[in-house]
């Protein structure tokens, strides 16, 4: 069955749903659908699940012009998307056939992770969430001025980020094409793990979560006042660290630049191992904290 001729066969879906274990709160939306556009809605939200359990087959019309939200999820079958010009949140999670997305600028929330086919994004005027980690595919990303949560790891195709004033998370672990990183005034959380062409950190005044763990070209750090949990295992380039007077987790295993450690006041989890640190280090992480686990 056709999304297009659900509504004409209402009774039999809705059936078919309570049989099969809908989410109770989706299927009481469904049941209190009062037209076509509002019954369409629901299946469409739950899209992924109703082709998953052959109530609707894997396809789409052309357009959707009131649909605000799409769950596509591992629909592998589809090759493209309808018109999406109310769509707020969509989810094509793992569609490997799919080569392009049509315009969405009404999008707040994207999730195109593992998207391979994909070369390019839309613009994305108004998203505030993207994650299209694994897009193999991507060589740059669109303008996200928005966007507050960004998830791009294992895109390697990526040679540079547009600016993220607004960004609070920033996961690009794996990116390893990327040579430096965007300003990142309000990021709180960065996981730039295994970006080996980073030769640099832009400022990270508010960033309370840092892992640049074999970030082999980085040579220092910025300063960090906020960073709670830092790691930076196996950054064989860094011969010192910024002070850390708020951090209470430290994982700097195998950074073999490393002579020294800053005062660690609050430090209460330490990870030092293959570091050429002094015995006058070891012998305070292994007093006051766990050297080496």
């Amino acid at each position: 069955m056709k999304i297009t001729e659900a509504y004409e066969k209402r009774q039999e879906v809705e059936d078919a749903c309570e049989k099969l274990g809908a989410c109770s709160q989706e299927f009481l939306k469904l049941k209190a659908s009062k037209n076509q556009t509002e019954f369409e809605n629901v299946l469409l939200k739950n899209f992924s699940w109703c082709v998953k359990n052959y109530i609707l087959e894997e396809w789409l019309p052309e357009q959707l012009p009131e649909c605000t939200e799409l769950d596509c999820y591992n629909c592998t079958g589809l090759t493209s998307l309808p018109e999406l010009p109310e769509c707020a949140w969509l989810n094509c999670y793992r569609c490997t056939g799919l080569t392009s997305l049509p315009e969405l600028s009404e999008c707040t929330e994207l999730d195109c992770y593992r998207c391979t086919g994909l070369t390019s994004l839309p613009e994305l005027s108004a998203c505030t969430k993207l994650h299209c980690a694994g897009c193999t595919g991507l060589t740059s990303l669109p303008e996200l001025a928005e966007c507050t949560k960004l998830y791009c790891y294992r895109c390697t195709g990526l040679t540079s980020l547009p600016k993220l004033s607004a960004c609070t998370k920033l996961y690009c672990s794996g990116c390893t094409g990327l040579t430096s990183l965007p300003e990142l005034p309000e990021c709180t959380e960065l996981d730039c793990y295994r970006c080996t062409g980073l030769t640099s950190l832009p400022k990270l005044s508010a960033c309370t979560e840092l892992d640049c763990s074999e970030c082999t070209g980085l040579t220092s750090l910025p300063e960090l006042a906020e960073c709670i949990w830092l790691y930076c295992a196996g950054c064989t380039g860094l011969t010192s660290l910024p002070e850390l007077a708020e951090c209470t987790k430290l994982y700097c295993s195998g950074c073999t630049g490393l002579t020294s450690l800053p005062e660690l006041s609050a430090c209460t989890w330490l990870n030092c191992s293959e570091c050429n640190l002094s015995k006058k280090y070891v012998e305070i992480a292994e007093e006051r904290i766990l050297n080496g686990i």
